[in-house]
């Protein structure tokens, strides 16, 4: 078990080593760019949850006051 492990992580250490690795890790920019997005979508994906709650809290309201 030990042996397994010891052989995934040097196989890890090669993947990502930025002098020799094969990872391609992203620049300041693309990060940047990268947050701004997942920031843009996450009030864009609360507005619509608020939206739905509003609409489902004023229909079944709407539909209690009829009964």
């Amino acid at each position: 078990m030990l042996k397994d492990l010891k052989q995934f992580l040097e196989e890890v250490w090669r993947e990502v080593r930025p002098d020799k690795g094969r990872v391609a890790w992203p620049t300041m920019k693309a990060i940047r760019l990268s947050t701004i997005l997942v920031m843009i979508c996450s009030v864009l994906l609360a507005l619509f949850i608020f939206l739905c709650d509003e609409v489902s809290r004023r229909t079944i309201g709407a539909l209690l006051q009829i009964s």
